[in-house]
């Protein structure tokens, strides 16, 4: 399975429950795909990267109580939406396919185990 790239400016900032950072790793690591660094993550966030690995990173903050506006949309480019249909299904995650009005615009929308909107594309080079 292909990194996946994290499609943002910054680093992205989400929230977690503590009770939910064994799912988190799971699912953006396992899932996903996206590479768990561990010598950044600790007890109070975890921290992920795509590809390329100086692009911005996915730093999950673990508090206790995640408020509305801790949650924030993540947007990944993978090198297949069919492929991570399959991950998703056999994780059990709840996902929904988007299309737009050309054959390539299709999403798949999803969210971690935290809440957070978690967007895939796959963006073909012709």
């Amino acid at each position: 399975m292909q990194t996946p790239q994290i499609l943002a400016l910054a680093d992205v900032r989400i929230a977690s429950p503590p009770e939910r950072t064994d799912e988190m790793v799971g699912f953006y690591a396992r899932t996903l795909g996206l590479d768990h660094v561990a010598e950044e993550s600790g007890e109070h966030q975890m921290v992920f990267r795509g590809y390329p690995r100086r692009r911005p990173r996915i730093v999950v903050r673990v508090v206790d109580l995640v408020m509305e506006e801790d949650r924030r949309r993540v947007l990944l480019q993978i090198p297949s939406l069919h492929d991570c249909m399959e991950r998703l299904t056999d994780a059990r995650a709840f996902w929904n396919e988007l299309r737009g009005w050309a054959y390539y615009d299709r999403r798949i929308c999803t969210f971690d185990p935290a809440g957070n909107l978690v967007e895939l594309v796959c963006y073909h080079s012709f």
